[in-house]
Order: C-alpha cells, then structure tokens, then sequence
C-alpha cells in the first residue's frame, strides 16, 4: 500500500502490465538510472556552488576590509603629517635628511635654518 500512490504503480494498475521487449526494457532502466543519478548529484551540486559562492565572498570581504585598512592607515598619515606641521615642526622628510646629515658627520646639530 505504501507503494501505491507511486506514479508507475499507478499506471500499471490501470491496464495490463505490458510486456516489454528487451530493448525497451534496457531503455526503460537507463532513463530510470539517469533520472536518479541526476536527483542524487544535485544535492553535491549545490553544496559545492555554495562552498564557490562562500569563498568568492570571503574574498570580497577581504579586499573591502584591505581597502578600508589602507584608507584608515593613509588617513591616520595624513593626520599625522597634519599635526607635525600645525605643531610648527619639520615634516618627516625633513628631520630624516637631517638625520642623515649628521650621521655623515657635517658636524651639525639637529638645527634648521
């Protein structure tokens, strides 16, 4: 009784079994065969397309969060750089060739003209 709300037991039911030749009964296994393969790789199918679309996803995000890094990183410089100059200091650049001038022994202090 289980059985019986099937679609095939259905039709059966309905006339006589009809008898099938070997080659249609070959053919009548494949479709069967096919149509289950099919139904069982769609499951696979879909995890492995949602695996694809996760990693295309973590991939965005870290490019997003790449670019808000270095925007902040470029912010906080320029604010840095911004403070140095409010402050009535030498830029960056400036005191590292200054450094470097001393280093080489010209014999000057840290002083600007």
């Amino acid at each position: 009784m289980a059985f019986a709300k099937r679609a095939g037991v259905i039709r059966n039911k309905r006339g006589k079994k009809k008898e099938l030749s070997p080659q249609d009964a070959a053919t009548m296994i494949q479709i069967t065969f096919r149509a289950y393969l099919i139904c069982r790789s769609q499951a696979p199918r879909a995890l492995r397309d949602l695996a694809v679309a996760k990693t295309k996803l973590k991939e965005i995000r870290a490019y997003f969060n790449n670019f808000n890094y270095r925007r902040r990183v470029a912010q906080d410089a320029a604010k840095r750089q911004n403070s140095v100059y409010e402050l009535g200091g030498q830029p960056a650049n400036t005191m590292l060739s200054l450094i470097c001038k001393n280093k080489r022994g010209d014999g000057k202090s840290l002083q600007t003209d």
